[in-house]
């Protein structure tokens, strides 16, 4: 299932809905945006979203996705120049355990 779902995905520039304007709305919507120093993007893709919120501020970006593929996209887009190199780290998630959200989870997770 994983091998369709990447041959379909891999190649697209955003791997889910919205645009920058969406992730701007959304970060300037915070209280304090300033106050944000680290933000964890968990299934990051092939990064837009990431690498907006390293324009959008200062903090540590991480950025995990179980896809080597887009994690590479992601490398590329960051090693190319032009937007503010991310200050953490992004690679491969291997287990990603989100205790609040495991009862709405509706497909396999291991």
């Amino acid at each position: 299932m994983d091998d369709l779902f990447y041959e379909i995905y891999n190649d697209l520039p955003r791997q889910g809905p919205g645009d920058a304007e969406c992730t701007r709305r959304a970060f300037q919507s915070l209280p304090d945006p300033s106050a944000i120093h680290r933000i964890l993007d968990v299934g990051c893709g092939a990064g837009l979203q990431t690498l907006e919120f390293a324009r959008l501020s200062t903090a540590d970006v991480v950025a995990a996705d179980n896809n080597p593929v887009v994690i590479e996209t992601l490398s590329r887009r960051v090693n190319k120049g032009g937007d503010r190199p991310l200050p953490a780290s992004f690679g491969l998630l291997r287990l990603c355990v989100l205790r609040h959200a495991v009862p709405v989870l509706t497909h396999r997770i291991l």
